[in-house]
């Protein structure tokens, strides 16, 4: 079992807080406090979790009085760098939410702190740590049973955007968010995977965004009824305000394509392709990664993650099932491993180089945060073109 020294203080509570928490718990560790604008969402937060942990709501503070041997930042993107050097410089892990700034000089900032600190540091981009991923997929690149990579394939495909009126919070507007509200969340989880999986840098990049619907509704604090419920945009127009998603207040990008060289750490260049939408029917959170090799392809999808598709020259076709994973997620062989539980396995690396100190922390820190960084530089190369306007 993980010993009590995965004291994690949770700074945010909004989505991924209320994702995070609970893993904290399954692997043994100890939610020792949580940091909220609002006391009462943090003690409503805590319910079930540690009833007894206190709520700050000021995050100095709670970094001073929490004992917390690790910080999981997970607020609005803006927060993310400031947020993680403090903790750093206080000697604590961080555990951070993707993306790592809104700049890449800020991104190098804390790249800078965690490694003077000497802290280990994660990005919370968990789909990397399914087992089919980090497991099965790693041990065939490495083994060479298809021999070299030749061509990486990775989509991240959803449709919850094509009501121009869906609630979509925060994440377009820059201030708060950085540029590309699709390209910084989808487009992350695709480039962060694929250089953990590869390793290497990415070079030769290009990428573009496009608009599909350059007007969107913001629903007003008003827009609710007595009984909870949300009414449409076609149903109380007078209760939504119009975002502009080709001005610069906000990010329009609905679709995106990218394509690029990934010098892989065997020294060598693959070719790589990336597609990502919010607004493509029938698709709810369809990340894909397909790798063709000498002699096959490899094929894994986020909506069947205990499963890959291997295709070989030869004709054979094998469908490869998930096995064991560390018991101490509990997920046994023949039991679907979600979304949830490559947080957990997340939590349960990082716990586990903790432990081992010195050059295992360096090491994980240089790797992931390093890695971190190279993705934020490719998203500023990525945003920083025009936004197409298409589909009119």
């Amino acid at each position: 079992m993980v010993a009590s020294s995965l004291d994690v203080l949770i700074v945010g509570t909004g989505m991924m807080g209320n994702l995070v928490g609970p893993q904290v718990r399954r692997v043994g560790g100890n939610v020792v406090g949580v940091v909220s604008r609002d006391a009462g969402r943090g003690t409503a937060f805590l319910d079930g979790i540690n009833e007894a942990a206190p709520v700050w709501t000021d995050y100095e503070t709670a970094l001073d009085e929490s004992g917390a041997s690790v910080v999981a930042v997970l607020t609005p993107n803006q927060y993310h760098a400031e947020q993680g050097i403090l903790a750093a410089q206080r000697g604590k892990h961080v555990f951070m939410e993707k993306p790592l700034a809104t700049t890449v000089a800020d991104a190098e900032a804390f790249f800078s702190a965690v490694t003077r600190a000497g802290v280990a540091a994660e990005i919370n981009s968990q789909y990397r740590y399914h087992e089919t991923l980090d497991g099965a997929l790693s041990g065939i690149i490495v083994s060479g049973e298809l021999g070299n990579p030749t061509f990486i394939d990775t989509a991240y495909l959803q449709d919850w955007q094509m009501d121009p009126s869906a609630a979509i919070g925060w994440r377009p507007i820059v201030e708060i968010a950085g540029k590309g509200k699709l390209v910084g969340d989808l487009g992350a989880h695709c480039l962060q995977t694929m250089l953990h999986l590869f390793g290497g840098d990415i070079t030769d990049f290009s990428g573009k965004m496009f608009n599909v619907f350059p007007v969107r509704y913001s629903l007003t604090e008003a827009g609710t009824f007595p009984d909870g419920t949300v009414p449409s945009y076609a149903e109380r127009p007078d209760l939504y305000t119009q975002m502009d998603m080709l001005s610069a207040q906000y990010s329009g990008d609905d679709m995106a394509t990218a394509q690029g060289m990934l010098r892989i750490a065997a020294g060598y260049d693959v070719p790589f392709r990336v597609a990502l939408s919010q607004v493509d029917a029938g698709h709810k959170n369809d990340f894909t990664l397909d790798v063709t090799f000498e002699r096959g392809k490899v094929r894994w999808s986020q909506e069947h993650p205990n499963q890959l598709y291997i295709a070989r020259a030869d004709g054979q076709v094998t469908i490869y099932e998930r096995g064991s994973a560390p018991g101490i997620v509990g997920t046994p062989p023949g039991h679907p491993q979600g979304y949830g539980d490559a947080i957990a396995l997340e939590l349960l690396r990082m716990h586990d180089v903790i432990g081992e100190g010195g050059d295992a922390i360096r090491a994980y820190t240089q790797r992931n945060i390093g890695d971190a960084v190279k993705v934020m530089k490719v998203l500023d190369a990525w945003t920083s073109g025009p936004l197409v306007c298409v589909g009119r």
